[in-house]
């Protein structure tokens, strides 16, 4: 979703005032069979779950949205190899039924299938460039810490939190990270312990958007849809 700094201030400044498609808000069904969108940019990747609607001018409904992006470079690797969450949101109305959980059981089963040097699946953790704002999110991250589900990875001397200064572990660079914020809800790279069904819950749901992409030319409306939605959740938790 590029967009010129012009939108991006439009978009952010209409979110402010009030949900500019209150239609759109309400066409939430939850007897609607799920389909998920995966577009997979190789660094970059995003998910999209949705469901059909019957109303022509809004023929998809994006339930929740994530995209991460690699972390790191050849200076500062962040315990090769991370992805950072970039963006999320699930609509209000289909809130607490877990869909933000499953879009990042999505994400780390995704980012498993990414290996290193060594053969180690690439890990997960927060936006480390504008931070997490969403109080739910942040949460989650904590939970994460606490979890037997989930594992802090390390780099080879055995660091498990990126440093951002170059000065917590001077001996060890696969830690060295960069953010631009104080508001990382975390400094680990997650991984799961196990990915459950959670692989054959992908391939169902990626087969249903295939079968709804035969007669209907989807992914442009359902980014788009996204798009706008994300802004307008973002604007409300930034107001």
């Amino acid at each position: 979703m590029k967009l010129t700094k012009q939108t991006l201030y439009r978009l952010i400044i209409e979110s402010l005032e009030h949900d500019p498609e209150p239609k759109y808000a309400n066409l939430y069904d939850p007897t609607q069979p799920m389909a998920l969108l995966h577009h997979d940019g190789d660094t970059e990747q995003s998910f999209y779950l949705y469901h059909l609607t019957n109303n022509p001018r809004y023929p998809v409904f994006v339930i929740a949205y994530l995209s991460m992006e690699v972390l790191g470079d050849d200076d500062k690797k962040c315990i090769p190899y991370t992805f950072h969450v970039l963006g999320t949101y699930t609509e209000l109305k289909a809130r607490r039924r877990g869909f933000s959980r499953t879009l990042y059981d999505v994400a780390f089963y995704i980012a498993s299938k990414y290996k290193n040097q060594q053969g180690k699946p690439y890990g997960l953790t927060s936006d480390q460039f504008s931070g997490t704002t969403d109080v739910a999110d942040t949460a989650a991250w904590s939970k994460y810490e606490q979890s037997s589900n989930y594992y802090k990875r390390k780099t080879a001397l055995g660091n498990d939190a990126f440093d951002y200064t170059g000065n917590l572990t001077p001996d060890d660079k696969d830690d060295d990270c960069e953010t631009y914020t104080d508001k990382v809800a975390t400094s680990h790279s997650f991984q799961k312990t196990s990915h459950g069904d959670i692989s054959q819950l992908y391939i169902e749901l990626v087969g249903s958007h295939n079968k709804n992409s035969k007669t209907n030319n989807l992914k442009d409306r359902i980014t788009v849809v996204a798009s706008d939605r994300f802004f307008y959740y973002y604007g409300q938790e930034i107001s």
